[in-house]
């Protein structure tokens, strides 16, 4: 089983140093939100051009813009190349609009947090292929991505169904060591991905709905959708 380090679990180290206090301000209002000693749902902390879709049944069978939005904010978060993302506690997606601190946690109301590992490709080709072992059933394993493309063959019996994952255009070579954020939910969980705990130790980063709140300050207006992820190949 991996072991934690909390040595990383600090706004400052993650974001420049200008930014610091309005960081902090934000983080202090999600707790405050988290135990009910603000307002959450007039507390504004972002704008949306275009509906983050993808809760429930989607974001476990298909790529979605809520996928592509969480995986790639794990990514800058933690500064890791990759990271991989499942369905497990996204309860829902945010409409277009003003959010409040209220639309990101009822979009991940479990407090999960986000951690970095080291993984090889082949180990991140592997947790992929995982990901697919159900499809088109919709399960929280299926797998969201930011870094990388995947394409799968979804007529294959499971366990043979991924074709090609790239990174930065390239074929993912199996023997390349990556850094990977992730969730710790997914980090620990070996039953659906046996991968993880072949890839070792982990270090914990940030809270997700702290590290999703402080991006929506920081970045909007937000715009995603779907983008070429993830695709199906019938060869």
């Amino acid at each position: 089983m991996g072991k934690i380090s909390t040595n990383s679990l600090e706004v400052r180290s993650l974001i420049p140093e200008k930014k610091y206090l309005l960081v902090a301000l934000c983080t202090l209002l999600v707790f405050a939100a988290a135990e009910g000693g603000i307002s959450a749902k007039n507390t504004v902390i972002g704008h949306i051009e275009t509906e983050l879709e993808g809760g429930g049944d989607l974001i476990g069978m298909r790529e979605t813009a809520l996928g592509n939005f969480l995986a790639d904010v794990m990514r800058e978060k933690s500064g890791a190349e990759i990271a991989l993302v499942n369905s497990q506690g996204l309860e829902r997606g945010i409409e277009a609009g003003n959010v409040t601190i209220e639309d990101v946690l009822k979009m991940h109301p479990h407090r999960d947090s986000i951690i970095q590992m080291e993984m090889t490709g082949k180990e991140i080709k592997s947790v992929i292929e995982d990901g697919l072992r159900k499809f088109p059933e919709p399960w929280t394993g299926f797998v969201q991505v930011s870094g990388i493309k995947y394409s799968f063959y979804p007529l294959a019996e499971p366990g043979e169904r991924l074709r090609e994952v790239t990174y930065e255009g390239e074929p993912v070579e199996e023997n390349r060591l990556f850094t990977v954020a992730t969730s710790r939910e997914m980090a620990s969980n070996y039953d659906f991905y046996e991968a993880m705990e072949e890839s070792g130790d982990y270090e914990e980063k940030i809270l997700i709905d702290i590290a999703v709140s402080n991006y929506l300050q920081n970045n909007s207006p937000v715009s995603y959708r779907r983008e070429g992820r993830i695709r199906g190949t019938f060869r």
